[in-house]
């Protein structure tokens, strides 16, 4: 039998159930034989890519790791800079997995330094791209018919590490023509990112190993990324998602999700939204226009925290636009990866934010000791004074963006964790990392909003209910 569109055949074997044993037998022993030889095959392959990796590994990391030792000491040969240069051009000629790991990496302030965090951070604006052969091979794989359908710019308008865009047009019987975004997936990813999520395992098994080293947790990091990856790696998912964040965003014009027409596991069809950055409003509108995008952009993000509880999983500039059409629309883009927080760590987020309005922090200190899913604090009574000293400073008095840095009040509380090395869930710190980059697009749009006043609609006993007076 035939499946159409994914270039796989399944032949059928004759079975027979033997009642002596209860065992099935099957009759088809040649069949079985090449199957088997064929696993074999696929086994010899992976492992001789494994050894090659690791050859690269060393190639890229022994150098990288001399370099380090270079810039340590009281006289360091290299500077920090050059470190972190080497380090990324490492992370990305190893590939998308490792350059993904690096961009992970970055969002965990709670385990890395702020300098480590901001030089990793800069592969976001990393660009790969593969040829069209590849996507007309991938097209033609899994949309054999796209050529009646659809319409393609050759040219990639953006290529990020996972996949590329083209801008095309999609006809369908009996509707109108329509501009759309087809994104395509790198060739050979799934693979890749298999070999280098199992050396990634094996490291972070080693590294967990060595004295001192447990309170970072780094399998169950490495875990955790790889949980947060995979999912980018089927465009079904991405589909999938934009269906429920078009739903939960229904009744809210301000703010637009691309409509998802047609996903394989490679491809993803999606209207083409024409925007603009951020940058180009702060600089070309009005203090009017700006405020009110500055307001739409943070009530979207506490929308999805505290009313709907699916949260983008990866903002940043590139990903928040606005509508070319319409300057007081935002525009949501690339949702393939989404974190949703589960009851214990809603239950820790309100708090926190409240505890940030009204200065009640030791219960908060106590939730995140008592929810941390590595805590090795060797002084809990420290640990709350300081963090009481953090909020008290900021506690009781209306707080503006021009007042107040919360991308510094947040990099001292994570940098406080790591003090007393008090590791967070990964989507906690996920949406954590989210409220810099909200904070960055309200600072930008409108330094005079109060951003606890916002937000504390959705902190009161009935989120859902409270806030839908007030929302955009």
């Amino acid at each position: 039998m035939l499946l159409t569109g994914t270039g796989f055949a399944v032949i059928a074997v004759k079975e027979s159930y033997d009642s002596s044993t209860g065992y099935v037998v099957h009759s088809d022993v040649p069949m079985m034989c090449y199957r088997a030889l064929i696993r074999l095959l696929h086994r010899i392959l992976f492992g001789l890519k494994v050894v090659c990796k690791v050859f690269h590994l060393l190639f890229t990391l022994i150098p990288l790791s001399l370099a380090t030792l270079l810039s340590c000491g009281p006289h360091p040969l290299l500077s920090k800079d050059t470190v972190y240069t080497m380090l990324r051009k490492s992370l990305i000629s190893l590939g998308p997995c490792w350059i993904k790991w690096g961009q992970w990496a970055a969002t965990r302030a709670d385990i890395f330094s702020p300098e480590f965090c901001s030089n990793l951070g800069r592969l976001h604006n990393y660009v790969y791209q593969h040829t069209w052969y590849y996507t007309e091979l991938a097209l033609n794989t899994q949309l054999p018919e796209w050529a009646d359908i659809l319409r393609l710019d050759k040219h990639p308008l953006h290529s990020g590490t996972v996949a590329q865009i083209y801008r095309g047009v999609l006809t369908r019987p009996g509707k109108e023509e329509a501009t759309v975004a087809v994104k395509v997936l790198h060739p050979n990813i799934r693979t890749s990112m298999d070999v280098d999520l199992a050396l990634l395992k094996v490291g972070a098994w080693l590294f967990e190993c060595l004295p001192g080293m447990q309170w970072l947790a780094p399998v169950r990091a490495i875990n955790n990324f790889s949980q947060t990856m995979l999912p980018q790696l089927d465009m079904t998912v991405e589909f999938n998602n934009l269906l429920k964040f078009r739903e939960n965003f229904a009744d809210v014009p301000q703010v637009i999700f691309p409509v998802p027409y047609l996903a394989t596991p490679d491809i993803l069809i999606e209207s083409f939204e024409e925007s603009v950055p951020i940058s180009y409003i702060v600089e070309t509108s009005s203090t009017d226009t700006r405020r009110r995008v500055g307001r739409i952009g943070i009530d979207l993000f506490l929308k999805m925290v505290f009313v709907d509880n699916l949260i983008h999983g990866d903002l940043h500039p590139g990903n928040l636009m606005v509508s070319r059409e319409d300057n007081n629309k935002v525009i949501v883009l690339d949702v393939g990866m989404t974190v949703s927080l589960q009851q214990h760590q809603q239950d820790m987020l309100y708090p926190l934010f409240k505890a940030i309005a009204l200065g009640s922090y030791t219960e908060v200190c106590e939730m995140l000791l008592a929810g941390a899913p590595t805590n090795n604090c060797l002084d809990q009574d420290l640990f709350i004074q300081e963090m009481a000293e953090l909020v008290e400073n900021v506690a009781g008095t209306p707080i503006k963006l021009r007042e107040l840095d919360v991308s510094v009040l947040i990099g001292q509380f994570l940098a406080m964790l790591r003090k007393h090395h008090v590791q967070l869930e990964t989507n906690f710190t996920s949406t954590i990392m989210s409220v810099l980059i909200v904070e960055g697009l309200g600072r930008s749009l409108d330094p005079d909003l109060d951003i606890l006043k916002t937000a504390l609609p959705y902190l009161l006993p009935s989120p859902t209910i409270s806030c839908e007076a007030d929302v955009f």
